[in-house]
């Protein structure tokens, strides 16, 4: 029996590692049921990953049409903070309802809190938070998971310093451009002075001037020297994202002809036509005249519209529209000392709120003075966006509204503005941003 083992062992070893070839091909090969087996086995870690998937997508999706739904719903509702308006809540919870999530419906809870009552904003009094928060819904994790998860999202809102700005400067570079001296006084009762320019002292505060105001805003820096005092409940700010203008959108109307040319008007009323009325080379206003306007467009056309010491201007319902037919020579306005000014804009029409308009084409090189002791009231928008506009010995608006804008503004020797604005439909600032 030895012998026959040494002589079989080689040959069964030659047998076994054909047959052991053989089956292995065979195995690769076959499909008869190892692909089931594998299938089996990996089939449902697949169904777990999709499952898995859809659930985080759907959350992922959810969470981001809550917050879209937050921001706007914040941002809308610290607009009409801004604004003055009342129903804030309401505002916001209106909003959430038109993005899809209505408060009460389908478990959707909206939280509104003026100011908000956590995180960096808390107690925050111009800032609005919006809360929304949904039950999510469960696919795959609902083998696993007995309670629906809670999506929620989050918003908060500040009205911006420039949205309550009445004094606003718009020359981006501007080096002062907003210059407050020689004594003068300016007092900004319940609004801000704003300056877009990024230049180191682009507020120069100086000579012993007084400013009041409710806060102080500028791109770049600003100065208080020589004695000048500034009372600011909400402080200076430096450093502010520039704002863009709020009457960009407004339009020069159309106009055509002359209606007077070079006109030196006595005491009278004027206007009242259903055609503008046009001031060909400028529009004087004589020394002592009494003038009254009626409600209208009035458009000086070149030259200057000056109203002379001692004379008395009056209207409602006005807007003085200072441009050029030429593309030369646009007019620029002038307002005496010791005239007297009281003119209110428009509530309604292309020029609404704006009492004195100049056009956006005017170059920057021009100057407009208003002057006219506490008599001068001017209720409405002043607005010559390109311009240099000196403001001094300026009006008592503690009764209307005056609302400056310009390119670039001075203010000399007892100047006063108030924004008791109710009625008068000025433009405010959109100063309004998501800070949370």
């Amino acid at each position: 029996m030895p012998g026959v083992h040494a002589r079989l062992t080689p040959r069964f070893a030659r047998l076994s590692f054909r047959n052991a070839r053989a089956v292995c091909r065979r195995l690769l090969h076959d499909r008869s049921g190892a692909s089931a087996v594998f299938v089996a086995l990996v089939l449902p870690v697949m169904i777990g990953f999709a499952g898995l998937g859809i659930d985080i997508g759907y959350s992922y999706l959810a969470r981001r049409s809550l917050q879209g739904a937050a921001d706007s719903a914040a941002f809308s509702a610290a607009t009409a903070l801004a604004a003055g308006e009342s129903g804030i809540a309401a505002q916001a919870r209106a909003v959430t309802a038109q993005h899809g999530f209505e408060d009460g419906e389908g478990n959707v809870v909206v939280r509104v809190a003026t100011p908000p009552t956590s995180g960096p904003s808390a107690g925050m009094s111009q800032a609005v938070e919006v809360v929304i928060e949904q039950p999510g819904r469960r696919f795959f994790s609902g083998l696993f998971v007995s309670e629906d998860p809670l999506l929620a999202a989050r918003a908060v809102a500040r009205v911006g310093r420039a949205a309550k700005a009445c004094v606003m400067a718009l020359d981006p570079e501007g080096n002062p451009a907003i210059e407050h001296a020689n004594g003068a006084t300016l007092v900004l009762s319940g609004c801000a002075l704003w300056a877009n320019s990024s230049a180191a002292e682009a507020v120069q505060i100086r000579g012993g001037a007084r400013l009041a105001a409710e806060s102080v805003g500028v791109v770049g820096g600003y100065s208080v020297t020589q004695g000048a005092h500034v009372t600011a409940e909400d402080g200076i700010h430096s450093g502010e994202a520039p704002v863009g203008d709020p009457y960009a959108d407004m339009p020069v109307p159309s106009y055509s002809g002359c209606t007077y040319n070079a006109a030196n008007l006595s005491s009278g009323t004027y206007g009242g036509s259903s055609l503008p009325t046009v001031f060909c080379n400028g529009l004087r206003i004589a020394n002592g005249a009494t003038v009254h306007f009626e409600p209208g467009i009035y458009f000086i056309d070149r030259g200057t519209l000056e109203v002379a010491g001692g004379s008395r201007v009056t209207g409602t319902g006005v807007t003085f529209v200072l441009t050029s037919s030429t593309g030369t020579d646009y007019a620029t306005v002038r307002f005496d000392n010791g005239s007297r000014i009281d003119l209110t804009a428009p509530d309604s029409g292309p020029t609404a709120g704006v009492v004195l308009y100049q056009d956006r084409s005017a170059p920057s090189t021009g100057t407009n003075v208003l002057e006219g002791g506490s008599q001068q009231t001017l209720r409405g928008a002043v607005y010559l966006p390109n311009q240099m506009l000196r403001f001094a010995n300026g009006a008592s608006t503690s009764s209307g509204c005056t609302q400056i804008i310009a390119g670039r503004i001075a203010f000399q020797g007892g100047s006063r503005v108030g924004m008791n604005c109710g009625g008068t439909p000025i433009r405010k600032v959109r100063g309004v941003k998501l800070i949370e």
